[in-house]
């Protein structure tokens, strides 16, 4: 099969422009800047004496203060312009309204700065407005002829900011770090997903692939000595072939898919041996695919857990079910109970000269050996000799409890 899936589209990102609906909660972006503005107003008491000798009426006061917390409203997603709408409207006021106080017109937009942006690019934020802050805070009293209030405008227009600043910091490195629990969670979830997705995979080759395999065999071995069989058996044949050779074909695609990513699945358990006597019993009476097996028992077997003995008699039929593909006349089978370990020994006379390295051939079933076998603290072994290639496997007798636990 060689058709990939379609790719899922990603959305594309929509970038805001101008003074389109602020992103997040409209409730928040427009409440801040509204309570802001109406507390400078109460702050400021709408002294309307300019420095030019005339005083201005109380709603055109708050009319010169309303466009910062107007362009606050977008602060998350325009900040740059909110800063300069802000400064600017520091700068006019203090001009025209040398008594007017801007603070929150400063506090909320530094606290915006700081919400979203480093502390390093927050400094550099603040260099602007040093020169607006030191004619509010030094200036200002000194030619209205109250330099006493100098102090409490220090204190005042410093904790202010400071506050805001690690407020905003706070709430910047909070979402930081949920952002983080967010990623991790969904890193865990997708382990256990390859893991469920790399299990049905191993199953699905251990129940389905070595049939089929098994199945090629057979029918390749008839087509050689077809001769004798009359033509529609032989068409028959020859589109049973193609049938089990596409079969095999797409369970190599889905096995693909499914060690990259894919959807859990139901395997039937009646297919598989009962154990690993039961395994025996049948390759030594009925052989494999017409292929005959040898099997040598040394010393007596003893207790080994089911799931041992499950990987073993798995492991065993795909090592004999690959002797059979690369031509092998008799399986030699060695079942080895004398050590602590139980040791099995699988022997193809034909491997050396059919498959120099069976591991390079991508196949799928020495990968699935190996898998099985390290998941209850086995190990695999391949012995290449002028004559024969021989795999080695070395399971415990019992399944560690971490193991199984896992």
């Amino acid at each position: 099969m060689t058709t990939q899936p379609a790719a899922i589209p990603r959305p594309l990102a929509v970038r805001r422009r101008g003074l389109s609906r602020p992103s997040g909660s409209i409730w928040v972006a427009v409440l801040i800047p509204l309570l802001g503005y109406v507390s400078e107003l109460i702050f400021s008491q709408l002294v309307g004496d300019t420095r030019f000798g005339t005083t201005l009426p109380p709603w055109v006061v708050a009319l010169m203060a309303l466009p910062a917390f107007v362009a606050l409203v977008w602060r998350r997603d325009h900040l740059r312009i909110a800063l300069a709408v802000s400064l600017v409207q520091v700068i006019v006021l203090f001009i025209v309204l040398p008594v007017f106080q801007p603070f929150a017109s400063f506090v909320i937009p530094l606290h915006a700065l700081a919400r979203h942006r480093p502390l390093r690019t927050v400094a550099l934020g603040l260099i602007p407005w040093l020169v607006p802050l030191f004619l509010i805070i030094v200036v200002g009293p000194i030619e209205r002829g109250y330099p006493e209030d100098i102090p409490t405008l220090l204190i005042f227009w410093g904790a202010g900011p400071a506050i805001a600043v690690a407020l905003g910091h706070g709430q910047r490195r909070s979402d930081e770090i949920h952002a983080l629990q967010i990623r991790t969670t969904e890193a865990e979830h997708a382990l256990h997903l390859q893991d469920d997705r790399l299990r049905v995979a191993r199953e699905l080759h251990d129940r389905v692939a070595s049939s089929i395999a098994a199945t090629l065999v057979g029918v390749d071995g008839m087509q050689r000595n077809h001769a004798d069989l009359p033509v529609p058996a032989q068409e028959m044949l020859a589109l049973t072939s193609r049938s089990a050779h596409l079969a095999m074909s797409e369970l190599r695609y889905v096995l693909d898919v499914l060690r990259t990513g894919g959807t859990d699945v139901d395997i039937d358990e009646g297919l598989l041996p009962a154990d690993l006597g039961d395994l025996v019993s049948r390759l030594e009476s009925d052989g494999l695919a017409g292929v005959e097996v040898a099997v040598t028992t040394i010393g007596v077997p003893g207790d080994t857990d089911a799931q041992i003995e499950h990987c073993a008699a798995l492991c065993l039929l795909e090592a004999a079910t690959n002797a059979v593909k690369y031509g092998a006349s008799v399986i030699e089978i060695e079942l080895d109970y004398s050590g602590a370990d139980l040791v099995a020994r699988v022997r193809n006379a034909n491997g050396r000269e059919r498959c120099t390295d069976p591991a390079l051939r991508g196949g799928m079933g020495l990968s699935g050996i190996m898998e099985r076998a390290s998941l209850v603290g086995g190990s695999v072994r391949l012995e290449l000799t002028p004559g024969s290639f021989v795999l080695v496997l070395h399971l415990p007798r019992t399944l560690n409890p971490d193991v199984a636990a896992d």
